[in-house]
């Protein structure tokens, strides 16, 4: 799990700071998870952990207050540093394991990307949403 936060972060930073694109404004996050899982419980914390050590977060949140994603997700609309990353407060998606909601969620998320161009950066959890973003 070290390994892969470190990817997720050291892959945000070269975005963040490569992309000239985002020289003037914050870029904007986007969440889809596959469905509820304590995994992603433990990986929301340590990403809210290495985004405040590089001063994307104003704080970190009191341990034992969040169980679900969607609270985390919450959370970080809320505390982030918004001159550099924009957690979107209705960018949180999650299929709930339900293969029905993966369609019509993932067009919404490629409306957004493709029409809207209000989402810069997908974070997705779980192996169904990864493949699903990847399709777009």
């Amino acid at each position: 799990m070290k390994y892969l936060l470190s990817f997720l972060l050291l892959a945000l930073t070269c975005v963040l700071w490569l992309t000239p694109a985002w020289a003037h404004r914050p870029m904007r996050i986007i969440c889809v998870e596959s469905g509820g899982i304590d995994y992603n419980y433990r990986l929301m914390q340590g990403f809210i952990q290495e985004l405040h050590k590089r001063k994307f977060l104003l704080a970190v949140p009191t341990k034992g207050k969040m169980h679900e994603t969607s609270e985390f997700w919450d959370w970080l609309v809320q505390n982030s540093d918004r001159e550099k990353v924009l957690f979107q407060a209705d960018g949180f998606y999650s299929f709930d394991w339900n293969d029905n909601k993966r369609e019509p969620i993932s067009q919404v998320i490629q409306n957004r990307i493709k029409q809207d161009h209000d989402v810069d950066l997908v974070i997705a959890l779980g192996t169904p949403a990864g493949l699903a973003m990847a399709q777009l």
